[in-house]
């Protein structure tokens, strides 16, 4: 019988770290997909709350407030200033 050789060995290596790469990719982008999917229905609870509210042109104070408190709730790299 003939003996397998290393270079086959190796390539079965290279095929299961393969697997592995793509099944932890997998499991990142469904988390990647379902916290933008929460962040999308957040922000259009957002915009429905704002269209409730309507304030006149140049005096958005509510509007603004509002605005401010979802951005620093849902960004961490982003400074604002009032």
């Amino acid at each position: 019988m003939k003996q397998p050789s290393h270079n086959s060995f190796f390539t079965l290596i290279e095929l299961l770290i393969v697997i592995l790469f793509f099944s932890l990719s997998q499991v990142v982008m469904v988390r990647v997909f379902a916290s933008a999917h929460e962040k999308s229905h957040t922000s259009v609870q957002l915009r429905h709350a704002l269209h409730r509210h309507p304030e006149l042109s140049l005096q958005e104070n509510e509007t603004k407030e509002r605005i401010l408190r979802f951005l620093k709730k849902y960004t961490s790299t982003l400074e604002f200033e009032t």
